[in-house]
């Protein structure tokens, strides 16, 4: 996924005016920041209540003037996550924070426009916008199998985030790259409010 990512940098316009940021997410989310050096990062174990833990200064590289820095942070990240073990905190519960590291991204880009693409590999199962599988087999077939493609009417942080970043000219892409359920119903509006678009990839396989 990382090699895909670092191929499109290639074909993105106006590089000398575009700013590139790295942040991921386990059960704790993670900014990366370089500063001439190697790669270093920043970890925020607060997930119910995400803030961004880096100025944005220091989390945004130019693309023209810092490729190789960027790149350099893409590998970084790669290789932090053949370990996840290495990024768990005591602060959070087991489990992916993707709702947080969301949200923490969108705080970065707030008061400015910008653009995220937001990269699931399971459902955000703890923190901000933590959600429940409500994939039920028994109920396939049946009158009640629309029930789950319906938007969860108890959590409302997605559609609250797109509203923050209508407002804020914060447009969104979701790249679900899973072969489970991640709740698509509900966390489609932060792409479909944002001009943003929703990419399902249920049979990719990471090695």
């Amino acid at each position: 996924m990382v090699a895909s990512v670092k191929a499109t940098l290639d074909f993105i316009p106006d590089a000398e005016n575009t700013n590139i940021g790295v942040i991921t997410y386990s059960n704790v989310v993670q900014f990366f920041v370089c500063s001439g050096g190697e790669p270093n990062i920043v970890v925020m174990g607060d997930i119910n209540n995400p803030f961004s833990a880096v100025p944005k200064p220091k989390l945004l590289i130019n693309l023209k003037e810092g490729r190789e820095q960027i790149e350099a942070i893409l590998d970084k990240a790669a290789s932090c996550f053949e370990n996840l073990g290495n990024y768990r905190s005591p602060l959070a519960a087991t489990g992916s924070c993707a709702g947080a590291a969301l949200r923490s991204a969108i705080n970065l880009l707030s008061a400015d426009c910008g653009k995220i693409l937001w990269f699931l590999m399971d459902i955000p199962s703890s923190g901000y916008g933590a959600l429940k599988s409500r994939n039920n087999r028994s109920l396939y077939n049946t009158e009640k199998e629309s029930s789950m493609l319906v938007p969860d009417d108890k959590v409302k942080a997605y559609s609250d985030m797109a509203e923050f970043c209508v407002h804020e000219r914060i447009g969104i892409d979701v790249f679900a790259c899973t072969q489970g359920d991640v709740d698509l119903a509900t966390i489609a509006p932060v792409a479909r409010m944002t001009g943003g678009e929703v990419y399902y990839l249920s049979l990719i396989h990471i090695s």
